[in-house]
Parts: C-alpha cells; structure tokens; sequence
C-alpha cells in the first residue's frame, strides 16, 4: 500500500469512529513516521487535554499540565490553523472576511471551526456553504457537529397544516415565510425523517420540545444530507 495510501486509510478510521481515541494516537505515530511531528504532536495533545478535568485556573496560565496543553495547542493553532483546517478556509471563508486563531475555534462568527483531539469536529458556516461543501467536508473531517450560521433555530414551528412553508419546525413562526429562513427541500426531507419531530395536534404546533434539540436535529440532517444518507 502506498504512503498516501496508508495515510487516508488511518483518517478513513478516524471519521468512521470520531468517539474514539485509539485510531487518533495510531495517525500520529504514523505521521511522526512521516516526519511531521509538530502534526502529531498537536494530535495527542488534544487527546490528553480531552481527558484531563478542568483545572482551577481561570486563564492558559496556570502552572498545571492542562493550562500546559491549552497553552501548547492555542500557540499550535496559531501558526497552523489554515494548514491543518484541510481546505475549510478556502471553502467558507470570504475574501476580506476577518479571520481568528486561538484555542480550539478558528474563523469568525459567520463561518468557524472547532479543533477537537486533533481534528474538526464541529463546523458553523452559512446554510448555502454547507450544502455546496459539507459532502468534501465530511469526506476530510470526523464532524460530528454541524451550525447553519444565517438560521436561527426555534422550539416550535406554527401551524401543523403548513409543516414545511413553517421549515418543518425548526424556526420561529411569523419569520419562516422569508425567503431567508427558508429550507431546500432536501433539508424539509431529512429533518422530515429524523423520526424525532414532536407534535402537539391539540395546539396546532410541531417541533422539537427545546431549541437545544432543534439544533440537534438539524445538525444530524445536514450531516447527513451531506453524506447522501438522508434518512
């Protein structure tokens, strides 16, 4: 098998299991083979900070091996935070937007990443940009965690006899018909299938009980879409 090869092979693991650490230690012993060691480094860093407890310390300052890692990663991302995104900044960010690098977050509010044990995991960009780039981007990053940055998630969604011109329950009623917190269809039909939409016939409202579960939903939706598994 050819380095490349091998390569893509270990991060396939990696994006089948995101939960666990094993096939993230294993790509780090590999790259160290591959000489890039700083990679690495970076890899298991993330993987001891997750499973340290927080310290005491307010601030990265603090003399203990957790404010030690945060300070290591945060100077890491910094220097490498484009180079290690692979490809996110060419595909969400615009041309002048501004552009930030510290601790696990990279990018600005309207487009941004989150590093976690050594890989993207979460991704919040513009609705448009997830449906042109999520499949390359689930295709090169285990994420788990997907932010329609221009939607804005509700509890509730309006009237049962209009479920999909309401977005099928995921924004506030008296703003879906805007053009701007509408859904394509291909989103209306994943979140259609999640088989978690809460309905209450007797008020005439749908949705998901919280907004925190609205954003549950609608994430595994469009991870899903992105990955041609609507279901």
């Amino acid at each position: 098998m050819m380095v490349k090869d091998v390569g893509e092979a270990l991060l396939q693991d990696i994006r089948d299991n995101p939960a666990d650490d094993t096939p993230r230690l294993v790509y780090a012993d590999w790259l160290d083979e591959q000489g890039e060691g700083r990679r690495a480094e970076f890899i298991r860093d993330g993987v001891e900070l997750a499973a340290l407890k927080d310290c005491r310390h307010g601030t990265f300052y603090g003399n203990c091996r957790r404010c030690f890692l945060k300070r290591s990663l945060k100077a890491a991302m910094g220097k490498y935070a484009v180079a290690w995104s692979g490809g996110l900044y060419s595909m969400l960010v615009e041309p002048g937007d501004r552009f930030l690098a510290g601790g696990s977050l990279v990018g600005n509010p309207r487009s941004h990443w989150h590093f976690d044990r050594g890989f993207v995991w979460k991704v919040g960009c513009p609705l448009a940009k997830w449906l042109e780039h999520g499949a390359e981007i689930v295709r090169r990053h285990p994420v788990t965690s997907v932010k329609a940055t221009d939607r804005k998630p509700h509890a509730y969604a309006g009237t049962l006899r209009t479920v999909y011109g309401w977005v099928g329950g995921v924004y506030a009623p008296g703003v879906a018909d805007s053009p701007r917190h509408m859904l394509p269809v291909g989103v209306l039909t994943a979140l259609d299938r999640s088989g978690e939409l809460y309905s209450d016939h007797s008020h005439g409202y749908c949705g998901w009980g919280t907004e925190a579960k609205a954003c549950d939903v609608l994430s595994d939706a469009l991870i899903r879409l992105a990955k041609g598994d609507p279901r």
